[in-house]
């Protein structure tokens, strides 16, 4: 009798029977890592700018053109920005928007899928 191979592949875990993937999908650490997929798939990544000539508002401005902004996450010490959209959707209108039209200040921004 053949073993039975099974997958996590948003986790990555490899498992032996049907059970202990059940256990897997249950566990905390892959809910948590389901929240984080499911948070990533809102947000983008957001560089080509000056942090000292733009203004958070500028920026949740700009993209509440493809949907509502529940958050503009500022690092202090990068120079990038993270936009949280309500929804997926909406971060994937930011994706798909054609590229070197979206700009700030005379600056053409670089929006990129956030990972992690």
């Amino acid at each position: 009798m053949e073993k039975q191979h099974l997958v996590c592949k948003l986790c990555n875990v490899h498992v032996c029977s049907e059970v202990k993937l059940e256990e897997h999908l249950s566990g905390r650490k892959h809910r948590q890592a389901e929240q984080r997929s499911q948070v990533a798939q809102r947000c983008v990544y957001v560089r080509g700018f000056s942090k000292k000539d733009v203004k958070k508002d500028e920026i949740l401005e700009l993209f509440l053109q493809f949907g509502a902004v529940r958050e503009v996450v500022v690092p202090w010490n990068k120079t990038y920005v993270i936009v949280e959209f309500e929804e997926a959707d909406a971060a994937l209108r930011a994706l798909r928007h054609p590229g070197g039209s979206l700009c700030l200040h005379g600056k053409q921004l670089v929006v990129k899928p956030k990972t992690g």
